[in-house]
């Protein structure tokens, strides 16, 4: 980074993307110290992307939440989360330093149970650099994520920026049952005799 600290090329965060699960559950999993610092908390309307991806009207209210995650210390992403503010009465007076899916459910009774996440590769403004303590132009890995409930209700629009020299993505897939080898599997396969030449 630009302070001067290194970080040894296996030292990465592996980003799972078959599980929808907060940061810092992320991190403690992986035996890091997971922190957290709050830029920014706002209730304001919904910005267009935002409300789209929310189901929400040009008159309806977010809760706008911008969020440093900290691996052992360190920067390793900046996320910001909007959230309809119909859902979370109160939200900006709780504690926001901790895993907001936990407080989500602890609170609000609100899950996840399934997410829409695009994943594509920019590089780091002034603004995002300073944050992350990289040189601008770095390359950072953007997730978008639209979560909802089981109910289908869309109740999380974010946008998180990881730091692409301290983050891996994962993704856990699973082979089509009409595989040629789902096929044969369990199959007696007979031989065919061979003819007396």
């Amino acid at each position: 980074g630009r302070g001067g600290g290194t970080f040894v090329a296996s030292a990465k965060v592996d980003r799972d993307l078959s599980r929808i699960v907060g940061v810092p559950s992320l991190l403690r999993d992986q035996g890091y110290t997971a922190g957290s610092r709050v830029v920014s908390v706002a209730v304001a309307l919904a910005e267009a992307d935002a409300a789209v991806a929310l189901g929400l009207g040009p008159e309806d209210f977010v809760v706008d939440l911008v969020r440093i995650r900290l691996a052992d210390g360190a920067p390793i992403s900046l996320e910001r989360a909007v959230i309809p503010a119909h859902l979370v009465p109160g939200l900006p007076e709780r504690s926001l330093s901790g895993s907001l899916y936990e407080l989500l459910d602890r609170e609000f009774g609100i899950r996840p149970a399934e997410a829409l996440e695009q994943i594509e590769v920019i590089a780091a403004g002034e603004s995002e650099a300073s944050i992350l303590d990289i040189e601008p132009g770095a390359p950072l890995v953007q997730v978008h994520r639209t979560t909802v409930d089981a109910e289908g209700r869309a109740f999380e629009y974010s946008r998180d920026l990881f730091r692409a020299d301290r983050t891996r993505i994962s993704v856990r897939v699973q082979g089509s049952p009409s595989s040629e080898k789902a096929r044969l599997r369990g199959r007696v396969v007979e031989p065919i005799p061979r003819r007396p030449s």
